[in-house]
């Protein structure tokens, strides 16, 4: 049984002393006491911090109450936000979703693609399929978005001007 469950029993049969020994009672105390008398806790107000918040570290609560609190208590789902921000693990990933046609490896790519004699696109085609690595299309048995990404142009095969300009920006 998890602590949170055990909480949510001991708040059904009012029993103070399980919930002393689950490590709650300072977090009920100033619950129940820090916006008295306008708001008080009850062993029944107490259930959904308990199902909310039953198995987080009682001290990193009592912090968390203390940083929200304000004129009125905060909720249950206040000091949950509160918690999720402070944690690493809650951030997100954006690198994933980065485009990588710029990128110091496609860049190096275009370099070899131009060295070897590949061209820039010259047949002026603007189209957002210059990222078509989603598209199985294969023009001359070479995929239009390689592994690279270098991209190419679907009329020409030529590599993307700007790609090429970056190139020699960085040269």
């Amino acid at each position: 049984m998890t602590v949170r469950d055990q909480l949510l029993v001991a708040c059904e049969n009012g029993d103070h002393a399980a919930i002393h020994r689950l490590g709650w009672g300072d977090v009920g105390e100033v619950l129940a006491t820090g916006w008295a008398p306008r708001q008080t806790c009850s062993m029944n107000e107490l259930k959904p911090w308990a199902k909310m918040l039953g198995n987080e570290d009682p001290v990193a609560l009592l912090s968390a109450i203390d940083e929200c609190a304000g004129v009125w208590r905060p909720t249950p789902g206040q000091i949950r936000g509160h918690l999720n921000a402070k944690r690493d693990d809650s951030s997100v990933d954006v690198g994933r979703g980065r485009d990588r046609a710029g990128s110091e490896e496609a860049l190096r790519a275009v370099a070899d693609a131009i060295r070897s004699g590949e061209q820039p696109c010259s047949c002026g085609y603007h189209s957002p399929q210059w990222r078509c690595a989603a598209v199985a299309k294969k023009r001359k048995g070479i995929p239009l978005c390689a592994a690279d990404y270098v991209l190419r142009c679907p009329s020409c095969d030529g590599i993307e001007p700007g790609q090429v300009y970056a190139v020699e920006d960085a040269a």
